[in-house]
Order: C-alpha cells, then sequence, then structure tokens
C-alpha cells in the first residue's frame, strides 16, 4: 500500500501535461482563426478592437478554437478548414 508521500512523489516525477501536440494539429487554423477575429474586431465601440487585439496578443482563449480547429482532424473529416476557422 502506498503511503501519501510516495503517492506525492510519484506524481513530482509524472511529465506534466501538454498541449503542444494538439496545438502543432491546428497552428495554421488557429492562425486563420486569429486573423479572422482580427478583420471583424472593427467596431465604433472604441474598447472592442482594443480587446480583441489584447485577447490574441495574449493567446489566451484559446481551449475552446484548439479544440474546434482539433475534432475534424480527429475524426478524419479535416478538408472544411475555412468553416472549422470561422466556427472557432
Amino acid at each position: 500500500m502506498s503511503s501519501l508521500t510516495d503517492l506525492k512523489t510519484s506524481f513530482q516525477k509524472t511529465e506534466k501535461a501538454s498541449l503542444k501536440p494538439l496545438m502543432d494539429i491546428v497552428v495554421q487554423d488557429l492562425e486563420d482563426t486569429n486573423q479572422i477575429i482580427l478583420d471583424r474586431m472593427h467596431s465604433d465601440v472604441e474598447l472592442i478592437p482594443t480587446l480583441a487585439r489584447h485577447l490574441i496578443a495574449a493567446g489566451g482563449k484559446r481551449l475552446r478554437p484548439v479544440l474546434t480547429l482539433a475534432l475534424p482532424n480527429c475524426a478524419g473529416t479535416k478538408g472544411t478548414e475555412q468553416k472549422n476557422s470561422q466556427l472557432a
């Protein structure tokens, strides 16, 4: 039976999870999605373009778009990249 210390040591030795393999699959599609955001961020409300640029520069708000872009690859239905980038 493992002690709590053994369990903690085991967790510390485990490699950290990484989204890099997933990001590698969708890198071009994600760049296309960023461009769509930039193209559509124009607004009479000055704060909206500022926030859009900040989100893209910070790399935030990316999990949903990454999953949206990766799923067609995983399901073998890649081929509608433009539509997928718009959905993301």
